[in-house]
């Protein structure tokens, strides 16, 4: 049997230091409740409570925008076994927004009660208090998405497109009043580059207003984070210019006619396989038959395939040199028909065409004689059957050069089953 000797129990040191201290906390407690039984505490991060659901606010369509998630501190005192434990669920902290009516900021009284009836302590400071809370209308709105690659820059012999973004528009969605403000959505990019192909890279988006400043992305939400932007490389090439023609008499050498072009040559941007395979553009076509002395026409220059006109020379004039010409009126009375069908006679009504203004070098049209001019009625593309028909007259003149005939002419073809 093993036999406890206090004498040397109690002469170790760290027992009676042990023994010391746990007299002296119980001295403590009684005396802190017997002597002093309150104490006072700080209660911080009590959450404030917004009752918007049901409110006038809600009626009208107002949510909270910012300040929705706010707490308050208050001051405790009472007994002290009692304060020593209390936490912020201890406490209802409700703000009062009866006085909201409409979209802005608001100062909100703010009253912090118990959780539950208990005369052991009470709130002493902080039981009212103010917070500052925006409310406003929240919308949704679609806006067009523009592109923007300040840093990106085309190599030599290449031009840089505007760039786009892939997805044309986004929604934002936020606070009525500062979705009034917006007025641009651009995709952008900061990164830097010289490129000599279309490229597409990651993207952020940036709102602009009516004064093209930034604005804060604080309360708007797109309905995407992630953007990407495109920016188009097109390769600049010089094409020269072709001019058309059209109601040529059959046989007419269009090469020996003598004009000029306001612009022979213009300078193009398009993709390059595509551009590459591009040698001239056709603008047009001239009427012969309202081509006279001293005509000029003015035609718009096409953007075939996409391109991009580098230099804005949207319109080309026409000018024929005419100056040696003249011209003279004739009747002609040799009609042919073509292309007439099968099973059907055809019959010219009209034996003449008078008045018919012929146009040429003024030593040709002196000589020329009304057996030298032809005009052929093509019936290719009427439908015939029993009736008659007015159809356009082609006039030439055969083996003149450039001698045309000016205006629009017609005859009358009669036709019966054979």
């Amino acid at each position: 049997m093993i036999r406890l000797d206090l004498n040397k129990f109690f002469d170790n040191d760290r027992v009676l230091k042990f023994i010391s201290l746990i007299i002296a906390i119980i001295c403590w407690i009684i005396i802190s409740i017997t002597v002093n039984p309150n104490q006072s505490i700080t209660v911080s991060e009590i959450p404030v409570r917004i009752p918007l659901q049901k409110s006038a606010a809600e009626k009208i369509g107002l949510d909270i925008i910012d300040g929705g998630e706010q707490t308050v501190n208050i001051l405790v005192r009472g007994k002290r076994y009692k304060v020593g434990v209390l936490k912020p669920k201890d406490f209802v902290a409700t703000a009062s927004i009866g006085k909201v009516t409409s979209a802005g900021e608001y100062t909100l009284d703010v009253t912090v009660n118990k959780a539950k009836d208990d005369d052991d302590y009470e709130i002493v400071s902080g039981s009212s208090t103010t917070i500052k809370v925006r409310f406003d209308h929240v919308v949704s709105q679609k806006f067009a998405l523009e592109g923007e690659a300040v840093h990106i820059k085309a190599k030599s012999g290449y031009i840089l497109d505007t760039p786009y973004s892939p997805k044309e528009e986004v929604t934002i969605k936020g606070p009525q009043t500062d979705i009034d403000m917006i007025t641009r959505a651009v995709v952008f990019t900061d990164k830097e580059a010289t490129i000599d192909e279309s490229m597409t890279t990651d993207g952020e988006l940036a709102l602009y207003d009516k004064d093209n400043k930034k604005l804060d992305l604080k309360y708007l939400h797109a309905d995407t984070e992630k953007f990407q932007l495109t920016i188009p490389v097109l390769k600049r090439k010089t094409i020269p210019l072709k001019l058309e023609f059209t109601n040529a008499p059959e046989g007419f050498p269009v090469d020996e006619l003598q004009y000029k072009l306001s612009n022979t040559s213009v300078e193009f941007a398009g993709i390059g396989d595509v551009i590459d395979n591009v040698s001239e553009v056709n603008i047009g076509p001239v009427n012969f038959r309202k081509l006279d002395i001293g005509s000029s026409f003015k035609f718009d220059v096409p953007l075939t395939n996409g391109f991009l006109n580098v230099e804005n020379v949207d319109k080309v004039l026409v000018t024929f040199d005419t100056k040696k010409f003249s011209s003279k009126l004739f009747t002609v009375t040799n009609l042919q028909i073509q292309n007439a069908p099968a099973n059907y006679a055809l019959t010219i009504g009209t034996k003449s065409v008078y008045n018919v203004k012929i146009v040429g070098p003024k030593a040709t049209i002196e000589s020329l004689t009304v057996k030298d001019i032809v005009g052929k009625i093509d019936m290719s593309d009427i439908k015939v059957s029993t009736g008659q028909y007015t159809v356009p007259v082609k006039l030439s003149v055969p083996k003149k050069g450039t001698v045309w005939a000016v205006g629009e002419y017609s005859a009358i073809v009669s036709a019966k089953p054979k």
